[in-house]
């Protein structure tokens, strides 16, 4: 889970990891409540996967749907999907370990990872105020999903 920086194409991004032999999923920073909540998301989707419980055909939306927390795709697209390539990203990458981030003039700011109530409240968490920092109402979101699944 990194926090990346400076305007680019989002296709250009996930091109990158790919050239390098890896895969990034891109999420809106501002629907992410935590590094934890894009790994229980990242978890969950390849779990899904491996039993065949997955509702999409990519490892990427699935993470997308546990993230968002929804059922829908659409709905969970146009939760988490980055609007604005002149914004920073949050990116699940997968399978790499050197970024080479210069290559396309990004630089890591993993702070934009960081949970807060806002975050909670565009994610669609209303429990924020009962004592449970956002961070974890993301997880129990995420934990959710799976639930309602069965």
């Amino acid at each position: 889970m990194v926090g990346l920086t400076g305007g680019r194409p989002f296709s250009a991004t996930v091109d990158h990891f790919r050239s390098l032999g890896g895969d990034a999923v891109l999420f809106d920073p501002d629907m992410v409540c935590g590094p934890a909540h894009l790994l229980s998301a990242a978890e969950h989707a390849a779990r899904a996967f491996s039993n065949g419980t997955n509702r999409s055909k990519t490892l990427a939306t699935e993470m997308i749907l546990y993230a968002a927390g929804e059922r829908q795709i659409s709905k969970a697209m146009k939760k988490m999907n980055p609007k604005d390539p002149d914004k920073p990203v949050a990116a699940v990458v997968i399978s790499l370990s050197d970024l080479r981030l210069e290559a396309i003039d990004a630089e890591r700011c993993d702070d934009i990872l960081e949970a807060n109530v806002s975050k909670a409240r565009a994610l669609g968490i209303d429990r924020y105020g009962k004592g449970i920092d956002p961070e974890s109402l993301a997880l129990e979101l995420v934990a959710m999903l799976e639930i309602e699944k069965k």
